[in-house]
């Protein structure tokens, strides 16, 4: 490892003050970043969307999971610029099937995808390549002291990714006038009701939010390697030896170069000017140099130098949690009474831990039996119950409807029967909302509430409809005030545009 290359200053940092360096490597170094981030997980994403346009839900289940292969992108960048010159996008390019084959994707992507520490632990993987055995217990020597820093990164990052990308959906509403319809319902959204364009939109909120926080997380986890292995393995020290060696070239190299100049300027003399010279003269040698005193050699005295660092005369204070030893070999000079207490103590405690432990039990069994039930609402597959023959005391099955329905609503409203007429309207909406655009209606519903299950579901020119339908249904059945024929008319004729089979 060149040292003499490294582009951030080599000296102690705390855990905190490692994660803080990850942001000035970012901001340092945000262009080469961006666009390896960009030409890999963004055109990933883009060619991934028209494929899953069907299920945007696996669309960002999938994109989430694949992440840790663009971050071994992003630590590619971050290394090379950290000890040399940042990489190209087409070296980028170039680099990826290497990085997928010899970077441990496979333990990157199944146990290792729900570490809580996977950006301080990729550069052992990746950089050092570390394997088995000697991996593990690299990973455990590095993570001394270094270890809750990276969980508390993981969860800070992803409370940042939540936030940004609600901030996002909250942003766009604001910014829609208050005639246009909701563009996004949170409680349809939580319920698995929401429609696919509301999921589509909240997973461009997404990308942007993970592209904002994701090339951070992966330097800070970088970040906070570099100074354990600083820590470790003495970089400062060593770089400090390697300047002080410079600098002591230097100072012996201009005195000697001097000398040189001084011994060029003379001979230059000496050959311009004449000599005189008297025969059998003998030649004098010049007096041999003294030997250097032991005392004062350059490695001495850049010893001295490097002892006279404040960082040798400093403590570091270390801290970390110990067992204490149950052995007690002197007799506890407690009272009776007092011993009995702690005795008792020590069985509450017990007792607490045990309780503690079973009612997570029962958390965890009972999210289990959540999950598994509403497994058809996350994974989108067909509905596990029947579907009902009635509603609010309606038949809604489908046999049970006539072929026209606009002519059967007609000859009733010509008979007279307004009530009729409407109420099988109603019917028929019903039917067709239960089975051909799968809306569960509940027993305790009222008109407003089935006219708010339907606003994701259908189209605009649909929704309206379906809300005129119900605003003459409960003039007619609650008020007994049915509106004008000519309304009832309009609805028998518009019902085939917006129910019929070829709406």
């Amino acid at each position: 490892m060149a040292l003499e290359n490294f582009a951030i200053e080599a000296r102690r940092r705390s855990g905190w003050e490692a994660l803080d360096l990850g942001l000035v490597m970012l901001r340092q170094w945000r262009g080469p970043v961006y666009r390896a981030w960009f030409a890999t997980w963004g055109l990933f994403a883009l060619a991934l969307s028209p494929l899953l346009w069907w299920s945007p839900v696996w669309f960002g289940v999938l994109v989430w999971w694949l992440k840790p292969l663009f971050d071994r992108v992003l630590l590619k960048v971050y290394a090379e610029a950290t000890f040399g010159a940042a990489p190209t996008v087409k070296e980028v390019w170039r680099a990826l099937p290497g990085l997928i084959r010899r970077s441990g994707m496979f333990a990157g992507l199944t146990w290792g995808r729900i570490n809580t520490a996977r950006s301080f632990l990729l550069p052992i993987v990746q950089l050092e390549g570390q394997r088995g055995r000697e991996g593990r217990a690299r990973r455990k020597l590095l993570s001394r002291r270094s270890l809750g820093y990276a969980v508390w990164l993981t969860l800070a990052c992803v409370h940042f990714v939540v936030f940004l990308e609600l901030s996002g959906l909250l942003l766009v509403e604001i910014l829609l006038p208050s005639e246009a319809p909701d563009l996004f319902e949170w409680g349809a959204y939580f319920k698995g009701e929401q429609s696919r364009w509301a999921i589509v939109f909240a997973n461009l909120a997404w990308l942007a939010a993970e592209s904002m926080v994701e090339p951070y997380y992966v330097a800070a986890g970088f970040s906070l390697y570099l100074a354990r292995r600083s820590e470790l393995e003495g970089w400062d020290i060593e770089v400090a030896f390697r300047r002080l060696s410079l600098r002591k070239a230097a100072e012996h190299a201009a005195p000697l170069l001097r000398v040189l100049v001084a011994g060029l300027f003379g001979l230059l003399l000496a050959t311009a000017a004449p000599q005189a010279g008297w025969a059998g003269e003998a030649v004098k040698c010049a007096p041999a140099a003294p030997a250097p005193s032991a005392k004062a050699t350059p490695a001495r005295e850049t010893l001295r130098k490097v002892l006279q660092d404040p960082v040798f005369g400093c403590s570091v204070p270390d801290t970390k949690w110990e067992r204490r030893s149950t052995d007690d070999p002197k007799p506890s000079p407690l009272p009776a009474w007092l011993r009995m207490l702690g005795e008792f103590g020590k069985v509450l405690a017990r007792l607490l831990q045990g309780a503690v432990y079973v009612v997570g039990a029962g958390l965890i069994i009972f999210l289990a039996v959540l999950l598994y039930r509403r497994r058809n609402d996350w994974l989108g597959g067909p509905r596990a119950a029947a579907l009902p023959e009635t509603l609010f005391g309606l038949d809604v099955r489908p046999e049970s409807l006539p072929a026209d329905v606009g002519a059967a609503a007609r000859a009733l409203l010509a008979g007279g029967d307004v009530a009729g007429s409407l109420s099988l309207l109603y019917r028929v909406a019903l039917s067709s909302l239960l089975h051909r655009r799968h809306i569960d209606f509940r027993s305790g519903d009222t008109e407003a509430d089935c006219l708010a299950r339907t606003r994701s579901k259908v189209a605009t020119g649909a929704y309206a409809y379906f809300s005129r339908l119900l605003d003459a249904w409960k003039l007619t059945a609650y008020a007994h005030q049915p509106p004008a024929a000519a309304e009832i008319g309009a609805l028998c004729d518009d019902w085939a545009t917006h129910f019929g089979a070829g709406a």
